[in-house]
């Protein structure tokens, strides 16, 4: 398949026409050593339009730190130099029907970014290290968040260790039911359950085994069975028949 090459005025006028500021740029530096072909195509080399392409290059991408915040309408205020901006979207992960939530704090280092170098119609883009807020880990093969309160979760994917430390509480809510496919689960500290406890395997306890109430074994109430041809006295009886 054969592509028709355009000629060159043609191309030119519609990258014009795309009014992008790149272009714009690009065509009145270049056009400005070709009079001849700026005059084919009726281009002008006009200063007030050459500021304007120049002020929305400038406020293409631009570096701030994050001045007041309103997490209630997912927006910041990004201070640029000397210079404050208006309320400003914040870009998320995901914002559809999944979404994600980490907002930024105030002192945080951003990039903004203005569609077609209009300054109104930016968005911020968190995410750039500080000396104030240095990377938390210098391993590649780690996966880490830590938070304000130094809470954090840490997977290493050369080790294939996961790590959650620094927390107070956590809360698993399955409306049907939760596994734990495991070779082995160790709890350190005591553990409540305040259903029912089925087990199919062997149970051993290396401390004292007490109940509150009955306990039965193979249909022999232990707490409260008797044993037949027994008298009374100071004798003891053998081992449950």
């Amino acid at each position: 398949m054969k592509f028709k090459s355009l000629p060159v005025v043609t191309t030119i006028n519609l990258l014009l026409k795309a009014s992008s500021p790149l272009a714009f740029s690009f065509l009145s530096s270049s056009l400005s050593h070709s009079p001849t072909l700026a005059k084919q195509i009726g281009f002008r080399h006009n200063a007030a339009m050459n500021t304007d392409i120049l002020r929305r290059l400038d406020n293409l991408l631009r570096l701030g730190r994050i001045a007041e915040i309103d997490p209630s309408k997912a927006c910041v205020r990004v201070e640029i130099g000397k210079i404050l901006t208006d309320w400003l979207p914040v870009l998320a992960l995901r914002a559809g029907t999944s979404r994600s939530w980490s907002f930024p704090t105030v002192g945080e280092q951003c990039l903004v970014m203005a569609i077609g170098g209009i300054s109104e119609h930016s968005v911020v883009l968190t995410g750039l290290y500080t000396q104030t807020h240095p990377a938390p880990s210098d391993d590649p093969d780690e996966h880490l968040f830590v938070f304000a309160d130094g809470a954090e979760i840490r997977y290493n994917q050369a080790s294939h260790a996961l790590n959650v430390k620094g927390i107070a509480t956590a809360t698993i809510q399955a409306s049907e039911s939760i596994t734990a496919d495991t070779p082995t689960l160790h709890c350190t500290g005591n553990v409540n359950i305040d259903g029912s406890l089925s087990v199919k395997g062997e149970i051993s306890a290396q401390g004292a085994v007490s109940s509150s109430t009955q306990v039965s074994s193979k249909g022999i109430n232990l707490t409260s069975h008797t044993h037949s041809g027994v008298e009374p006295g100071n004798k003891r009886t053998g081992t449950p028949a």
